[in-house]
């Protein structure tokens, strides 16, 4: 879920005529996309959630609470449909 989200936060960066910077925030994507294009505006508590959540559910000891995962899931679907049609997909 981040990293669909990371990649399609670089694609409108690119496609707003912004360069891709090597990192792997959400915020800060989100934050320079913002810069080029006022209308794109994220809660970036939830970018970080999901940043945070990647981490958690992708290393052995770390869990993640189920309903956590769920509102996750959800969050992250939302960013990408917002995404996918700023991109005109």
């Amino acid at each position: 879920m981040q990293q669909c989200a990371e990649k399609l936060l670089k694609a409108a960066l690119l496609a707003s005529g912004g360069a891709i910077p090597k990192t792997h925030d959400l915020n800060t994507l989100s934050t320079l996309l913002s810069g080029l294009d006022p209308t794109w505006v994220w809660d970036l508590d939830v970018l970080e959630e999901l940043s945070t959540n990647a981490v958690a559910s992708r290393y052995p000891g770390d869990t993640l609470d189920p309903q956590d995962a769920v509102n996750t899931t959800h969050r992250a679907g939302e960013l990408r449909s917002a995404l996918l049609k700023r991109l005109a997909f």
